[in-house]
């Protein structure tokens, strides 16, 4: 929800599935970032002690029944 705010902390890895990719504002040890991906767009976003990874997540296409 807008204005919402989340804190993660990991020594190694964390992995975020992002929904609308160009709807947040991340910040990264204390550094912002540009957004990752377009208003609607979902990515998933690998962060490490090196940085940040952008990876484009395929989404199954839905089964007809």
């Amino acid at each position: 929800q807008p204005g919402e705010s989340f804190t993660y902390r990991a020594a190694k890895r964390i992995e975020l599935v992002l929904g609308n990719a160009g709807g947040l504002d991340i910040t990264f040890n204390e550094r912002p970032l540009e957004k990752f991906g377009i208003s609607g767009q979902v990515v998933t976003v690998i962060f490490t002690p090196q940085g940040a990874e952008k990876t484009r997540r395929e989404l199954p296409e839905p089964t007809q029944e």
